[in-house]
């Protein structure tokens, strides 16, 4: 055996041995720091308040600030009595609704109504999604305001852009679920956003300078109908969730790749974000449908949310495995090619929210499976904020190599440290 052959086996055997990812917050219901103990009780009271209504969807992590790490996290107003939809994590794991209370009165369609995702830019910058839907998982859902894109400063928690989507691009079919910021130049000038429809079976596309969007449509973003039904954990249901899970590649020679796959779907697909910048390709033209591409091969199970890092490894959850995965995607999207990097049968079920920041993945993993069939258990954790070295996570496996260079000997650099850009 040579001597390169045999230090992959024991980078093999230390990734097996010590690839997990920590558990830095967990919850059995939502609570919020609420002004008072009275105020509480009041909420409880009148209905506004139920903790068991409430389930935590996204996360997502800032390390520029002052005050040291920020973690926020997502609860869309799924049922009544969710009094905030966005806050961040004390260290005690108590949540503050973001930026304060006043934001997060329902009806109020100049504050935040609910959100499923968010992302944090390289700018310092919280992009927050708001579908403007609630009683999401009741018999009839309500769309109470447009759904709309709101831009905070996080050095000053100000908001310094909010953008409303027209009714000819987002209209009473829509569910805006994700969104991916894609931000290149230092001064944040060049910025777009992508956003996942999931019931619209569309992705939007947002020019946040030009303060346009349009719609992108494509038969790669509808559910594949032999892959609706889930069984997690031993729980069984169906769901017809089309694009959902949003994450962008590496810029090389001035463009980048939109990753995306729907809920119900095994299979990987992706676009150059050049095509989706051309508006008047999918206003005037036909979209380019051949533009798209989709893997020719398959992974194990349905996934959520995915999160690609700086050097191009995309990250993912396996819902049916209660697992995290990545590939390399300088190599052929194929089983050989994909890799479980952390595997718990407790604190990975259904991983609803993920992010790649600071050379680590982060994630929400949540037992959304127990919320979608009305049996959560308040005695038990249902939500939990995971974190995992992403160098640790990938060691021995085909994640951690380049197709040029060979092995990654140095971990990747984390970007930040620019001025925000002030939306006109």
């Amino acid at each position: 055996m040579g001597r390169e052959a045999a230090v992959w086996i024991m980078l093999a055997l230390l990734a097996t041995a010590n690839a997990h990812m920590d558990v830095v917050h967990s919850w059995r219901t939502v609570d919020y720091a609420f002004p008072s103990l009275v105020a509480r009780d009041a909420m409880i009271r009148t209905g506004k308040f139920i903790p068991i209504n409430i389930a935590l969807i996204d996360v997502d992590v800032w390390d520029g600030g002052p005050d040291g790490q920020k973690i926020f996290v997502t609860a869309p107003r799924f049922k009544p009595g969710n009094p905030a939809t966005l806050a961040t994590v004390a260290p005690n794991g108590a949540l503050q609704p973001y930026p304060h209370w006043n934001w997060h009165r329902e009806g109020n369609c100049d504050g935040i109504t609910s959100v499923f995702r968010i992302d944090i830019d390289q700018c310092g910058r919280l992009w927050v999604l708001d579908s403007g839907m609630v009683d999401i998982f009741e018999k009839e859902p309500r769309m109470i305001c447009p759904p709309q894109i709101l831009v905070f400063n996080l050095n000053t928690d100000k908001l310094i852009g909010r953008y409303v989507f027209p009714s000819d691009v987002a209209d009473s079919r829509s569910l805006l679920v994700t969104i991916a910021v894609d931000t290149r130049d230092p001064k944040c000038l060049d910025t777009f956003a992508y956003v996942a429809d999931v019931t619209g079976y569309r992705l939007l596309v947002v020019d946040a300078v030009r303060q346009k969007s349009w719609r992108v449509t494509n038969n790669y973003f509808y559910p594949y109908p032999l892959h609706g039904s889930f069984d997690i954990n031993g729980v069984s249901f169906d769901l017809m969730d089309g694009v959902i899970g949003l994450a962008l590649g590496p810029v090389v020679n001035n463009d980048r790749r939109l990753y995306f796959h729907s809920l119900a779907s095994v299979r990987e697909s992706w676009v150059a974000t050049s095509l989706l910048r051309n508006q008047t390709l999918f206003t005037e033209g036909d979209g380019a449908p051949r533009s798209f591409h989709v893997s020719q091969f398959t992974r194990s199970s349905q996934s959520a949310a995915e999160a690609m890092s700086p050097n191009g490894v995309l990250f993912f959850g396996l819902l049916s495995q209660n697992a995290i995965a990545c590939w390399n995607s300088r190599l052929p999207y194929a089983p050989q090619n994909i890799n479980v990097v952390a595997k718990n049968n407790e604190t990975l079920q259904f991983a609803s929210g993920l992010k790649y920041r600071s050379d680590a993945v982060w994630a929400m993993t949540v037992r959304l499976q127990n919320y979608i069939i009305a049996n959560v258990s308040a005695n038990e954790v249902n939500y939990r904020v995971v974190r995992g070295d992403a160098w640790t996570l990938t060691v021995g496996n085909s994640c951690h190599k380049s197709g040029a260079a060979g092995v990654y000997t140095d971990r990747p650099k984390s970007q930040g440290g620019y001025r925000p850009f002030i939306f006109q």
